[in-house]
């Protein structure tokens, strides 16, 4: 009796769903420097001196991960990027696009620091998140761990910096968890499993 094999590399479906395009690719900004935002100045978020900025290992990090990109083949058609001056030279440093800097992918702590009601920033973060995508390509925000419950799915209040969650959004909304590739994870995608992280309540 004959048994067919699959001999394909681990890894390969979420390459190849990547190749494939339609897909959301959220990453939290790659490592952050010393220092911490200045929430009390005025327009804090306009002023890069006032906040963390991104490292000189993030920025290394973040040209990594954008050559591995383009190096795997995955189709990026739009690059979207918060405000926050580390997020948007996260954003620069992938080199997958122009950079669209959108307040929706802003950071939740700015929000409320600034005393803002956080139900309109969670009904534009999902908004956002939920808007559509073109198939045969990818689209890509650079944004940060949201530490309020859920603002779309559990797994941005824990996200390491310069980690991706790759999403396929769900006909009708929401959104299915594909896999959570880490910095170092770029280069044995379609060479070995890259986990599947699923928190414990699916949202």
């Amino acid at each position: 009796m004959s048994r067919e094999i699959d001999a394909s590399p681990p890894g390969t479906a979420l390459l190849e769903a990547m190749r494939r395009g339609g897909l959301l690719l959220i990453f939290r900004h790659m490592e952050a420097g010393e220092g911490s935002d200045d929430f009390s100045a005025e327009d804090y978020w306009r002023d890069c001196a006032k906040q963390r900025g991104l490292s000189p290992q993030g920025r290394s990090d973040a040209q990594r991960v954008g050559a591995a990109v383009r190096e795997l083949g995955l189709p990026v058609g739009r690059v979207v990027s918060s405000p926050l001056c580390r997020a948007r030279r996260c954003a620069e440093a992938l080199e997958l696009g122009a950079v669209h800097v959108d307040e929706r992918a802003s950071y939740y702590e700015k929000w409320a620091a600034d005393g803002l009601d956080p139900g309109p920033f969670i009904a534009g973060y999902r908004e956002l998140l939920g808007g559509p995508t073109h198939r045969g390509t990818n689209t890509v925000v650079v944004t940060h761990a949201q530490r309020t419950p859920y603002v779309v799915h559990p797994v941005f209040d824990w996200m390491e910096q310069g980690s991706c969650a790759v999403f396929e959004p769900r006909e009708g909304g929401g959104l299915d968890l594909l896999g959570l590739v880490k910095v170092g994870d770029w280069g044995f995608i379609g060479h070995r499993d890259v986990p599947v992280v699923r928190p414990g309540v699916e949202p």
